[in-house]
C-alpha cells in the first residue's frame, strides 16, 4: 500500500469542530488519504478536533496519528504518534506504549538514527520548494535515503501535485504526506 498522509494545518480548515470534520473528510477522500494527522502549530491544541480527526479516521478506514504528544495519542485511542526531530528519546516508549511511530527527519543520518531506536516510518523533509523550511532536499536525495533504509520512508515538503507524486513514488518511498496537495485536490483520487 502506497501511503497519502493528510497532514492538517488551521490555516487551512475551518474553525468549527463540525466544519473541520466536514473539510477534512471531504479533502481525505478526494486526496485519496491513507493516515490522517492532526497538527496544529498554532499552540492552541484542539481536543475536540483531534478526536473528530480521528473519527473521519476511523469512518474512512485510515490511520490516525496524533502530532508531537505520545500520551494523548495514547490515552485517546489514536493510532500512532508522529514525532519531531527533536523528539527521538520517545521513541522507545511510544513503541513500548504499542503506537505507531513515525518521526520526522531532515538528513540521512536522522533517519538511520530513527529506524535504529525503532521508529516504524520516517518523514524526510523538505522534498520540494515549501515556505519557510529551507533549500529543497530534491528527488536525487530522497532517493538515496530510501535505498540506504531498511523501513519505509514517506517524502515531505512542497507537494503539490500529481506531476511530485509520480517522481516520489519512482524513487520507492512508501508514500508522501502534505498539507496543501489535500486542501487543492479538485478531482477525485484514483487508484495507482
Amino acid at each position: 500500500m502506497r501511503i497519502r498522509y493528510l497532514i492538517t494545518d488551521p490555516k487551512h480548515y475551518p474553525d468549527s469542530v463540525s466544519r473541520f470534520a466536514v473539510h477534512l473528510k471531504r479533502n481525505a477522500l478526494r486526496g485519496g488519504a491513507t493516515h490522517l494527522l492532526y497538527r496544529d502549530k498554532t499552540g492552541s491544541f484542539s481536543l475536540r478536533k483531534a478526536l473528530a480527526l480521528k473519527r473521519v479516521a476511523e469512518n474512512i478506514g485510515a490511520v490516525s496519528v496524533l502530532s508531537a504528544d505520545p500520551k494523548r495519542a495514547k490515552r485517546f485511542g489514536f493510532d500512532a504518534v508522529h514525532l519531531t526531530s527533536r523528539q527521538f528519546g520517545l521513541i522507545k516508549s511510544v513503541k513500548n506504549g504499542s503506537l505507531g511511530c513515525i518521526v520526522s527527519c531532515h538528513t540521512p543520518k536522522e533517519v538511520k538514527r530513527a529506524f535504529r531506536l525503532g521508529a516504524d516510518m520516517v518523514t524526510f523533509s523538505p522534498i520540494f520548494e515549501t515556505p519557510g523550511k529551507g533549500a529543497p532536499k530534491g528527488i536525487k536525495s530522497l532517493r538515496r535515503v530510501v535505498l540506504g533504509s531498511s523501513k519505509g520512508v514517506i517524502a515531505l515538503g512542497g507537494i503539490v501535485s500529481r506531476s511530485h507524486i509520480e517522481q516520489i513514488f519512482k524513487t520507492r518511498a512508501i508514500g508522501f504526506a502534505s498539507i496543501r496537495y489535500f486542501v487543492s485536490t479538485k478531482r477525485r483520487f484514483r487508484k495507482d
